[in-house]
C-alpha cells in the first residue's frame, strides 16, 4: 500500500459536522487510491474524566497506526485538527508522523 493515504479523523457516530465531513472525504478519496482508517471519535455515552480518557488511548491507539503504515510502506497521512485542548491529540499525532517523514495533510 505504498500510494495509500492514512486517515485519522472521528467518523459517525455521533453525527456531528466533522464526523460527517470525515466520512464524506473518505468516500470521495477511496474510490481512487487505498485508504486505512483510524478513528479518532469517541462514543457519546462517555463524559467528563472517562471521555478525555478515551480519547487518550484513541490517540495513542492511532499513533500506533501511524508506525504499522509507515512500517507496511504507507507514505502519506492525512489529520482531522481538534480545537481546544484536543489540540494536544493532533500535535502528538502530527509529530509521530512527522518523525516517520512522509506527506502530512491537516484538515
Amino acid at each position: 500500500m505504498k500510494d495509500g493515504l492514512l486517515i485519522i479523523a472521528p467518523f459517525p457516530p455521533p453525527v456531528t459536522g466533522m464526523n460527517v465531513i470525515s466520512k464524506a472525504f473518505h468516500d470521495a478519496i477511496s474510490t481512487r487510491l487505498p485508504v486505512l482508517v483510524a478513528n479518532a471519535s469517541v462514543a457519546p455515552k462517555y463524559s467528563g474524566i472517562a471521555y478525555h480518557f478515551m480519547r487518550a488511548m484513541r490517540c495513542l491507539w492511532s499513533c500506533l497506526v501511524i508506525l504499522l503504515w509507515k512500517l507496511r510502506g504507507g507514505r502519506a497521512a492525512y489529520v482531522s485538527c481538534n480545537g481546544n485542548f484536543g489540540l494536544i491529540y493532533t500535535i502528538l499525532q502530527v509529530v509521530t508522523a512527522r518523525i516517520l517523514s512522509g506527506p502530512i495533510y491537516l484538515h
